[in-house]
């Protein structure tokens, strides 16, 4: 077993020199650790941290098989504290609802894991200072190893159930936790922007469960919820949310630049938002062949003129 071996299987000239006299250059680099892949008759496993793309063509086609390992999932950091909690005889003071807990708020590894819990055992804390001790030790744990913790406030309270929601539409809310997980299933690239998208619009007066909902939906699906606010979506400053609407045309959604005479004319569009930008863009996807910045001002003009009301331009 390689361990550790992120630097080597990235061909360092600095690995090569120090290990075999300085050799001549990356080329040589390359050569070395290709054969070492080659000639090697031993059964090999290498580990590395690095990502596919930091090794050369010629060195990942050298392996027979590879594994990537995803970061762990609320599911298995469960079985981790569960099996770690049993090693260490700790079952009385860290119970399996109180481990499950532990497991939704520390995204930590299985290392991480252990330690907290062998201090655990080393101080012998009261059963009602356990979850005190353990955030004690975890948090400058997962801020050392940029591990993120999931706030309290975003779990739902423990007697939450979809049956005391007095909901108004076609679509039951157990089903639409289903619709969110098939998207988080799909097969489909999740890398491609215009991949069908996914948007949920709760709305209604304050203290009717909007919040509590999407908490309950994270923890269902044991996904992390990140929250926004629509002031950090939108800049507090004058004029900044049209710059940023303009820079979105350069740079993200159509990959392009704007001339100035170009830039002018998007300006005077008005009522434009980011949606408007996705939905010409997906139009415009599988025509094939190169679409000019002409067309899709064209395009965008005519999302405008759909609106009613259309009449404030946003301006640059």
């Amino acid at each position: 077993m390689v361990d550790e071996s992120d630097q080597l299987l990235r061909t360092s000239m600095d690995f090569f020199a120090a290990l075999f006299g300085g050799m001549g250059s990356s080329g040589s680099e390359k050569g070395v650790i290709n054969s070492i892949l080659d000639e090697t008759k031993l059964p090999t496993i290498w580990i590395s941290n690095a990502p596919a793309r930091a090794l050369d063509d010629s060195v990942r086609r050298r392996f027979d098989y590879s594994i990537r390992f995803d970061k762990l999932g609320t599911r298995q950091r469960s079985a981790i504290w569960r099996n770690s909690v049993k090693k260490f005889r700790l079952e009385r003071l860290v119970p399996t609802e109180l481990a499950e807990q532990f497991a939704q708020k520390y995204q930590t590894s299985a290392g991480g894991i252990a330690m907290v819990l062998e201090n655990v055992k080393r101080m012998r804390p009261r059963k009602d200072k356990v979850a005190a001790l353990v955030e004690s030790l975890m948090k400058p744990h997962c801020e050392l190893m940029e591990a993120k913790t999931k706030d309290d406030a975003l779990m739902p309270t423990k007697d939450y159930s979809l049956d005391g929601l007095n909901i108004k539409g076609d679509i039951a809310l157990d089903r639409i936790v289903e619709a969110v997980r098939n998207f988080r299933n799909s097969k489909e690239d999740g890398n491609d922007p215009d991949r069908p998208r996914m948007n949920i619009l709760l709305w209604g007066p304050p203290g009717t469960g909007k919040t509590e909902f999407v908490k309950h939906l994270g923890k269902t699906l044991n996904s992390r919820v990140v929250v926004k606010m629509g002031s950090d979506l939108l800049s507090c400053w004058v004029g900044e949310t049209e710059k940023n609407i303009k820079r979105a045309f350069f740079e993200r959604m159509f990959k392009t630049r704007l001339g100035d005479a170009e830039a002018r004319r998007l300006a005077a569009i008005p009522n434009l938002a980011p949606g408007d930008f996705r939905t010409v863009r997906q139009s415009l996807y599988y025509l094939g062949g190169s679409v000019s910045n002409e067309t899709r001002l064209n395009e965008l003009e005519k999302e405008c003129s759909l609106k009613k009301g259309c009449g404030r331009r946003i301006g640059f």
